[in-house]
């Protein structure tokens, strides 16, 4: 077949416009083009948030838990003390612990689960006689009358707590047969309020967040022995030793006063307990 004269040692335009459009010098156009589409699309920034800070906390210190400002995400986990503990020891997941007694943080520190540098008093707290709301007040001789809720005292600091203070009163004795014994201090509280027992022995802290008891004593400090509540950390990560500094801060104080417990007697990092 004959090609146009006019033809002759050209290439046709359109395989022209195609190899320029696969020439290298519009290969960095097109991944710039690329990258910024991808980085449009959803679920594709860049930014990774850290994974949340998980928290033990007696049941008594969740609220210090979940009021402590903190950076990022927290999970919160309660219980009782002595729960909490078995169950750091036999290797559940934490990067903070917060416990309502220093023996608990003790065990702890032995079997080498808290970096014991970093534990630290946050807090103190009292015993308070509660009624449900209501109820009017206690007999003459200030032993409660009916039923008394208490927490378990074999593995809940409030429980030992409690049977210190009522030995040291006299009035263990006349109360033993009529206890109503609970697994945790907010299970106290919540049989008080609930109005299933006629008095209980919970922490001043949750006695002033509850709207639905009436305390009718405080017991004396000098009837057991100090309410210390401690903190310490168990992971390496930054966000665990902030979570803790921002305790021992003056705003952290004064948090920790306005929950209703009282300042700690040695806010200070320590080994071992008075």
């Amino acid at each position: 077949e004959n090609v146009p004269a006019s033809w002759s040692g050209r290439e046709h335009p359109a395989a022209s416009d195609a190899r320029s459009m696969s020439s290298p010098s519009r290969a960095p156009v097109l991944l710039v083009l690329l990258g910024v589409v991808v980085a449009m699309l959803p679920g594709c920034d860049s930014r990774v948030e850290p994974p949340p800070i998980r928290i033990l906390a007696a049941s008594s210190l969740e609220s210090v838990a979940i009021s402590n400002p903190a950076h990022g995400s927290r999970e919160v986990s309660v219980g009782a003390s002595s729960v909490l503990a078995m169950q750091l020891i036999a290797g559940a997941p934490a990067d903070v612990v917060l416990l309502a007694d220093p023996l608990w943080m003790d065990e702890l520190e032995a079997e080498g689960v808290v970096d014991a540098g970093s534990r630290v008093e946050i807090a103190r707290n009292r015993l308070v006689l509660a009624v449900p709301l209501g109820e009017g007040t206690p007999s003459g001789d200030g032993i409660p009358a009916g039923r008394l809720a208490i927490a378990e005292p074999r593995h809940v600091p409030l429980g030992r707590y409690t049977i210190e203070a009522l030995r040291s009163l006299g009035w263990w004795t006349s109360l033993e047969d009529r206890v109503v014994l609970a697994s945790d201090a907010g299970a106290v509280l919540a049989l008080v309020e609930s109005g299933e027992v006629d008095a209980g022995v919970v922490y001043a802290s949750d006695a002033r967040r509850s709207r639905r008891i009436e305390v009718v004593r405080i017991l004396d400090e000098s009837l057991h022995r100090p309410i210390r509540c401690e903190a310490a950390r168990i992971s390496d990560r930054d966000s665990a030793g902030a979570f803790i500094d921002r305790l021992l801060k003056p705003a952290g104080r004064a948090m920790v006063e306005t929950l209703g417990f009282q300042a700690p007697g040695n806010p200070e990092r320590r080994n071992g307990h008075e």
